[in-house]
């Protein structure tokens, strides 16, 4: 292919296909591929001021980045990154407020799976985003910051049973669409999991009871330590417009089975309530917490910090097929946690009825199943029981559906549709009571989407729309000459030596110059920050800088579509297309 003919395809130019002349002086008739291209527009000098061969022009539209693809919640993470690069943080807390209500505990508590797309990390490391979110919730807690309730009041009423991230979502989004909205929550406070399953260590308890006393200030009803089907019945919520399920996995199960209990068996989430509540639960000198999840490494994380000498888990995946995430494996093994990955409980040694050993066989681990218990079968040969004065039983949880009416269970397990919806009700459901075990962000994006599920309904809206098609910026859209090397900011870690002893916060935060020196980092893939590329290349001065920071307008009868713009954005916000 010719020179010529390769930039004018790369433009995306329309060939004219020029007849050469023969020796009779007549046109040759030859393949297409021989024939030079020409090309042309068909407007004229009256729109296109620099002549009329242009057959592409630029187009300045920002785009999606893999971040916030990646967030479940569907946080804009690009946008409030770039906010924070300019010393904007309320917009960019008001930002993450209009996907999440909880950024100051999602940036402690979620597992970041953001940043495991961050095209940052093919590059050297992804940006901390969870720590730009603990920055901007913080932030947004210290300025007393509130978000706007964006609805007009209605007069439907929606009830939302169970008062964990899921419940808590949904009435969030509810709320700020003029729903009136009443919890049900069975504990005493409201926060489910994040109240009575994650430690202090990971989120205070001030940061979680601030978070939803803003909740509960644009206008949300929590009502706590009522029980629906025991303290409320379930035809009590037929005054309400569309009921909301979302209890989350209340009850553990059991590897062991020992009839009439034995002293120092404990339940894995009865064991963090315990912990939650701040009791001090005795261990003893030697603990056992038989399960490979995030909730067996916080009971084993707890039971150090409350003396025990010897902590080990057992579980019967290998160490890379455990369940719980892998930060938290590393800063278990750090506070001194022994793994036992790839052996199953067989029995407990019970003398006078007191625990005294675990007896453990090795297996190989055959998968999960969609509930999420485990299969394996036993090999090899007996080892050595495990010294254990006290064992946590921490191997799933389950659901508690007895309040419901039968018609509303089906099989045992609710399935609703894509937007929460039960068959034929206005009853919906979200979270773990749905998907089984899962991440806090998921519930939380679950939530999200219920209450989007109940607004359309009560709207009159259709739930057959599929989203709209996003366009997606990948690394090999960008412009990497414009970005170099840089490490990731360091994010605050209490020493190892000193953290076992109490049960405080592990993890610190940032000031506004570290926030800010680490979205520097960030490629805003697909969102412009107003570098002026393509005003200082424009050959035509075709481009206008608007009043508005980081917004750019193409003149296009400037314009010859010679695609300049486009190459020198770092950030592929401009893209060639048909003229």
């Amino acid at each position: 292919m010719s020179t010529r003919e390769g930039l004018a395809r790369e433009a995306g130019c329309l060939e004219l296909v020029v007849p050469q002349p023969g020796p009779n002086g007549r046109a040759a008739v030859g393949s297409v591929a021989e024939m030079p291209p020409l090309a042309f527009s068909t407007g004229t000098t009256r729109v296109n001021l620099t002549g009329g061969w242009k057959s592409v022009r630029p187009l300045y539209q920002e785009k999606r980045a893999p971040c916030g693809e990646g967030c479940p919640a569907g946080e804009d993470v690009a946008r409030y990154l770039r906010a924070v690069q300019y010393g904007q943080h309320e917009e960019g807390w008001r930002l993450i407020m209009q996907d999440n209500p909880f950024p100051s505990v999602m940036g402690r508590v979620c597992y970041h799976p953001c940043e495991a797309v961050c095209s940052r990390g093919s590059f050297d490391e992804p940006v901390a985003i969870h720590a730009v979110e603990r920055f901007l919730g913080d932030y947004g807690l210290a300025h007393q910051l509130r978000p706007e309730v964006t609805g007009s009041p209605r007069r439907e009423r929606i009830a939302i049973i169970g008062g964990g991230p899921a419940g808590l979502s949904a009435a969030y989004h509810l709320v700020r669409r003029g729903y009136g909205v009443t919890i049900f929550e069975a504990k005493p406070e409201p926060g489910g999991i994040l109240r009575w399953g994650i430690p202090p260590y990971r989120l205070p308890r001030d940061i979680l009871r601030r978070e939803i006393a803003r909740l509960e200030s644009l206008g949300a009803q929590i009502c706590s330590g009522l029980v629906v089907g025991r303290d409320v019945p379930w035809q009590g919520l037929e005054a309400y417009q569309a009921i909301l399920l979302a209890p989350g996995l209340p009850r553990s199960r059991r590897a062991l089975d020992i009839e009439g209990g034995a002293v120092g068996v404990h339940d894995g989430l009865e064991f963090l309530r315990q912990v939650a509540e701040g009791a001090v639960p005795s261990v003893g000198r030697y603990v056992v917490v038989v399960g490979g999840g995030n909730v067996a490494i916080d009971v084993a994380r707890c039971a150090v910090r409350l003396g025990a000498g010897h902590v080990s888990i057992v579980c019967v995946e290998p160490a890379e097929a455990m369940p719980a995430h892998p930060e938290e494996i590393q800063a278990a093994l750090l506070e001194g946690v022994t793994l036992h990955c790839g052996f199953a409980v067989r029995q407990p040694v019970v003398i006078n009825g007191r625990l005294t050993a675990l007896e453990i066989g090795r297996v190989r681990f055959l998968g999960r199943e969609p509930d999420g218990s485990v299969r394996f079968v036993p090999v090899g040969g007996a080892v050595p029981p495990l010294v254990a004065q006290t064992v946590v039983q921490a191997v799933g949880q389950e659901t508690d559906l007895q309040f419901l009416p039968r018609d509303l269970t089906g099989a045992g397990r609710l399935t609703p549709d894509a937007w929460g919806r039960l068959p034929r009700t206005m009853v919906f459901a979200a979270g773990d009571v749905v998907s089984g075990p899962a991440r806090v962000v998921d519930a939380v994006a679950a939530g999200k989407r219920a209450g989007a599920g109940i607004h359309r309904c009560l709207n009159g809206e259709s739930t057959d729309e599929e989203d709209e098609p996003i366009q997606l910026v990948q690394i090999e859209a960008l412009n990497l000459s414009y970005f170099a090397p840089a490490p990731r900011t360091s994010i605050p870690q209490l020493p190892a030596e000193g953290r076992t002893s109490s049960m405080a916060e592990v993890s610190g935060g940032w000031e506004a110059d570290q926030a800010v020196g680490e979205v520097a980092r960030c490629f805003h893939c697909g969102v412009c920050t107003g570098c002026d590329n393509c005003l200082v290349f424009c050959p035509d001065v075709a481009i206008r800088k608007n009043q508005r920071p980081y917004t750019y307008e193409v003149l296009d009868q400037y314009c010859k579509g010679c695609g300049i713009c486009a190459r020198e954005c770092p950030r592929h916000v401009i893209t060639m297309v048909s003229a």
